[in-house]
């Protein structure tokens, strides 16, 4: 485990970044003082007339501010003057745009803090260059680990599990490296004479739980095959469930990670998407039946929306399910204090649970189970217009047919929404599984086993299959083939039913009532849909309708543009500003 612990800077230098390629987890140190001068909030451009600073202004900045107290002056347009910047100095530069785009992206939403601001310029370069993309990302102050200094460091990388320390040239003055080496425990080098002699022989462990029937048991007597007299140590006044569910926990936290991750990508290409086809007008439907216009990226801002309200969502169980319990049998510490508890924890990036029986109360898992039965529910959810999109009689947009693929075996000409499909299937299997998860909390007194032998099979399966639909989904998205002129043909198949609606406010706004403007227009409709002529045509020539409007205010009721009028402002709710660059 390779760890790289710094402060967030204002879009990095490259050897930074190379820093995040080698690191397995990359600790966000923005709970220290903030130093005028340093990088967090400023970087350097190339201009015509030499190096320049692109600084971003800071507000109310007092003496002693923690870096992630320190808040952007965001009174001060320096968005506007810092792109035009960079537009201007790199103009002919071939990666002008990409770099235009990938700026806006980082800085666009409001920043709570500078450290903030700095780590969503990380991030995004990190996206971009695909770099690294299952690094964990964890801030210092969600470890719990106080000090300052070298000392401090060392904490957090034993913490974390860290078997190697990456950091730049430059900070190796700051760093004690004797206090790397004083990791003494009482015994002194009691756990390193263990780690030396210690050897995890699988098949040594199946024969002997052959005999005991107890896979810890069986662990633990391996190894004193190979410890020698330190084995007594092992397992001082533990039980199985202290170490299982300890190590659930942390491999459910590494999971979390990684699917994080998974939706950071996903979200990407659905607000690339979006942006995209902002502006692709399509019949919306309710009950399967055309509505009102819409636009296609309208219903890609939905579903980003939604994966958004999943990040958060898995962040929050990341935090109910990262506890570890060495409490002992009953969960009272009878045999060993709460200390070693807090110890083992810290070192594992664990928070002690508060209090626990034999086991880490069920509840926790049921919540981790349940965030993935939602995820793999808006994940059908997309999938499922896709396949309705992607019908014959539709076909508004489809997935991608590559070279050389086959739809069916029997009919040459099929091209089918297989991937869709796939993942309707996969969100059944996650969400049967979350229903036994729930199943699991109920335990008998203060612990039985009825939940383990289900969570050897849901947990991996549930994650496995989410890690692997998340991919799916975003290639699936990202290679989508969309059709807006079948889009526009299907908008006016019903011949202006759609505008319906609008001609029934405009009679309204001049002063008809309702219900006579109501069964005015839906009279036209109805003659509409047994085919004697479109909707516009026919209210044209009704003499209670063209008394109340105009010929010219008619036709304006049946221009699509129309509902897509406020599009600005939806789009500034879900990505922030800058979504019209």
């Amino acid at each position: 485990m390779r760890v790289v612990i710094s402060q967030s800077m204002y879009f990095p230098w490259v050897g930074f970044l190379e820093q995040l390629k080698l690191a397995d987890v990359f600790v966000v140190y923005d709970d220290v003082q903030f130093s005028k001068g340093s990088f967090t909030n400023r970087v350097q451009a190339k201009a015509a007339a030499g190096t320049r600073w692109l600084s971003v202004p800071l507000r109310d900045l007092r003496l002693g501010q923690r870096i992630d107290e320190v808040q952007v002056n965001e009174s001060e347009d320096w968005r506007a003057s810092q792109r035009g910047t960079l537009r201007q100095a790199y103009a002919d530069a071939p990666f002008a745009r990409d770099m235009l785009t990938l700026f806006d992206e980082a800085v666009q939403a409001p920043a709570n803090s500078i450290g903030e601001l700095a780590l969503r310029s990380m991030r995004a370069l990190q996206a971009h260059f695909e770099l690294n993309p299952g690094l964990r990302i964890v801030h210092a102050t969600e470890l719990g680990i106080g000090g300052s200094g070298s000392q401090r460091v060392l904490d957090i990388v034993r913490a974390l599990g860290g078997r190697e320390y990456i950091t730049g040239h430059g900070a190796r003055k700051y760093l004690d490296h004797a206090a790397f080496e004083r990791a003494g425990q009482a015994p002194r080098g009691t756990a390193a004479k263990i780690r030396k002699k210690a050897k995890i022989d699988v098949g040594r462990i199946a024969e002997i739980e052959k005999v005991t029937k107890h896979d810890v048991i069986a662990f633990l007597e391996s190894l004193m095959d190979s410890v020698g007299p330190e084995h007594r140590f092992l397992h001082m006044g533990l039980t199985s469930s202290d170490i299982v569910d300890t190590s659930l926990a942390m491999q459910m936290v590494e999971a979390i990670d990684l699917i994080l991750a998974g939706l950071d990508e996903l979200t990407t290409v659905l607000k690339k998407q979006a942006l995209r086809y902002k502006n692709t007008v399509m019949v919306g439907r309710s009950h399967g039946i055309h509505g009102e216009p819409t636009s296609f990226g309208v219903k890609l801002a939905i579903w980003y929306e939604e994966a958004c309200r999943h990040r958060d969502r898995l962040r929050q169980v990341r935090k109910e399910i990262a506890v570890g319990k060495l409490s002992g049998a009953m969960g009272t510490f009878a045999h060993q204090g709460p200390e070693i508890e807090e110890y083992v924890c810290a070192k594992l990036g664990l928070k002690p649970d508060p209090v626990s029986n034999q086991v880490v109360q069920r509840d926790r898992h049921a919540s981790y189970a349940s965030a993935l039965a939602l995820l793999a529910a808006s994940i059908e959810k997309f999938a499922t217009e896709i396949r309705h999109l992607q019908r014959t009689e539709v076909l508004e947009a489809e997935e991608y047919f590559s070279e050389g693929q086959k739809g069916s075996s029997a009919m040459p000409h099929k091209r089918n929404p297989i991937a869709s499909e796939n993942l309707c299937g996969l969100a059944r299997l996650v969400r049967a599984n979350s229903l036994a998860a729930m199943e699991n909390v109920a335990l008998w007194h203060e612990r039985d086993i009825s939940h383990s032998s289900v969570e050897r099979v849901i947990m991996p399966d549930s994650t496995i299959l989410i890690d692997y639909m998340l991919a799916r989904v975003t290639d699936l998205i990202k290679r989508l083939v969309v059709y807006p002129a079948r889009m526009k043909q299907n908008l006016e198949l019903t011949g202006g039913l759609v505008y319906s609606q609008r001609l029934l406010l405009a009679l309204i706004e001049k002063g008809a009532q309702r219900k006579e403007s109501y069964e005015a227009v839906q009279r036209n409709a109805m003659a509409s849909w047994r085919g004697e002529g479109g909707l516009q045509e026919l209210v044209g020539k009704d003499p209670f309708i063209t008394q109340q409007l105009k010929a010219s205010e008619i036709k304006a009721c049946f221009n699509p543009k129309y509902y897509l009028r406020h599009l600005d402002k939806i789009y500034a709710r879900v990505f922030g500003r800058a979504t019209n660059r």
